[in-house]
């Protein structure tokens, strides 16, 4: 009923990788509690940390997340229709690039889905900073579940400041929850030291206190609105456009957040030819009624217009103008 990965010492002529060897075994319970390790290796790379698999039922397989190396540590993806029968080797999906610091490392992938909307997947991985001995947390989206995009090399989750519990890093678990008031929350473990610092201090330093060092480390949540994991944002000025889309809703939403004196405003353009646009008369920025304030799916107006009705059906763009403000998102809806 219940299946599982672990990380295990394997037994000779097994094909495992590694000095001693090891490799990534099944692990199956009827009950939860009690678990019985299945007597083949699954994966005989060196997966060694946050192995994440799951049952994907619009793919009719199980899918794993798993640590892969190339150009470092990276992120690896296998599937099977047999939890028993894996590929030879797991495919490298995501890896660090031209992007990224030179001696970065993605430690973990921290997959889950998006709470209630299974098909939106969402990787918060783990970034080692070699420089810094540092872990923060980097947010990526995919929805065929190979493809990830990073939402932004920014890191959404970082390690606290010196003297925090999680002072020397982060890791994301899998299993992003909504909590009953709304929000959406993701357990990560935080690390009061850094990377290498427990490691070398009780190896390679010893002295006549044979103490091992603390190793403070935490567990909480990660917690933001539902809706708002990340936007577009503008301190001062700036703009965006969406894609072109057949507007089949008569009501514009916006879920966005401005300063005191910040306000969003939209202006909707048409299509008349494969490279040229222009705006509809009516609903340009001189007629749209600016937003202000924190609130999720505020409806746009514009002067003399009490909806989208007349253009309904017709192929439009969006414009967003944004000053001191930030947008999650839009809905065209009735």
């Amino acid at each position: 009923r219940y299946k599982a990965f672990i990380w295990d010492k394997a037994t000779p002529g097994s094909g495992a990788v590694g000095r001693p060897s090891y490799g990534l075994y099944g692990v199956v319970s009827a009950d939860g509690y009690h678990w019985k390790r299945l007597p083949d290796i699954l994966l005989a790379d060196f997966h060694d940390t946050q192995n994440i698999a799951y049952w994907d039922a619009e793919k009719r397989k199980y899918v794993a997340y798993l640590r892969g190396a190339q150009n470092g540590r990276a992120i690896s993806y296998a599937e099977t229709t047999d939890f028993k029968k894996w590929p030879d080797r797991a495919e490298v999906i995501l890896h660090p690039g031209s992007l990224d610091a030179p001696f970065d490392d993605y430690y973990t992938n921290g997959f889950t889905r998006y709470p209630g909307e299974p098909a939106l997947k969402l990787i918060f991985s783990s970034i080692y900073h070699h420089a810094s001995d540092l872990v923060d947390v980097r947010f990526g989206i995919t929805h065929n579940g190979r493809a990830i995009n990073w939402v932004s090399y920014e890191p959404i989750l970082e390690a606290g400041r010196s003297g925090d519990p999680d002072a020397g890093g982060v890791f994301t678990g899998p299993n992003m929850v909504r909590l009953p008031d709304g929000t959406l929350a993701l357990p990560y473990r935080g690390m009061g030291y850094t990377h290498n610092e427990w490691y070398y201090t009780q190896y390679y330093e010893p002295s006549a206190d044979t103490r091992e060092p603390p190793r403070t480390v935490m567990f909480a949540w990660a917690i933001w609105d539902d809706g708002r994991l990340a936007g577009i944002e503008a301190d001062n000025l700036g703009e965006f456009w969406t894609r072109n889309e057949k507007l089949e809703g008569t009501q514009l939403l916006l879920n966005a957040r401005t300063t005191r004196s910040g306000s969003v405003e939209v202006e909707l353009w048409e299509p008349v030819s494969r490279r040229i646009s222009r705006p509809i008369p009516g609903f340009t920025f001189a007629d749209c009624v600016p937003t202000h304030g924190d609130a999720a799916w505020t409806r746009m107006t514009w002067k003399g217009k009490a909806d989208l009705s007349e253009l309904k059906g017709r192929t439009v763009q969006l414009r967003v103008r944004l000053n001191s403000a930030k947008i999650f998102g839009y809905r065209l809806a009735d």
